[in-house]
């Protein structure tokens, strides 16, 4: 109460009130104003109509520096982050602590984002994607790379990826 106070003083001194109006050229984000269940739904529905459009594949070998992981289609989710629980623990600051999830479905693999600062692909066919809470069916050989754009990241922070 006391600040609007002193807000509604200044007004009628002439002075500029304490918050400022936006301005008038940044673009209007337009929000999607359907509820989240209904987004999810949406979403699940897209990804089974796309998946059946994918190539199968059998496993994914995913390599990191010296390490090597082949996952199979009939494999439980990966879950790639820093917490101890994940399958797939990296050290990397701008990881999150449950980054991303790599999973089967209908014999298409699929790497989801679950992150704040996003995950870069660079795939053969597709080209340079970034995901951010989005998910990409990963087909023939690629780059993945946590939080920072593929380009500016280190050797030792880039994950190669090849489908079989």
């Amino acid at each position: 109460m006391f600040i609007q106070r002193r807000v509604a003083v200044r007004r009628r001194k002439g002075v500029a009130p304490l918050v400022s109006p936006p301005p008038t050229e940044m673009p209007v984000v337009r929000q999607d104003r359907r509820s989240y269940s209904e987004r999810r739904i949406n979403q699940a529905k897209r990804m089974w109509q796309q998946s059946e459009s994918v190539s199968r594949f059998s496993k994914i070998l995913l390599w990191l520096g010296d390490t090597i992981i082949q996952i199979h289609n009939n494999s439980p989710d990966y879950i790639i982050g820093r917490t101890p629980t994940c399958e797939i623990i990296l050290n990397h600051r701008y990881l999150s602590h449950q980054h991303a999830r790599i999973r089967w479905q209908n014999g298409a693999c699929i790497l989801a984002d679950h992150s704040r600062n996003g995950t870069y692909v660079r795939t053969d066919d597709v080209g340079y994607v970034h995901l951010r809470d989005e998910y990409i069916f990963l087909t023939g050989r690629g780059h993945i790379s946590f939080g920072l754009p593929i380009g500016t990241c280190k050797e030792n922070n880039l994950m190669h990826y090849c489908c079989q």
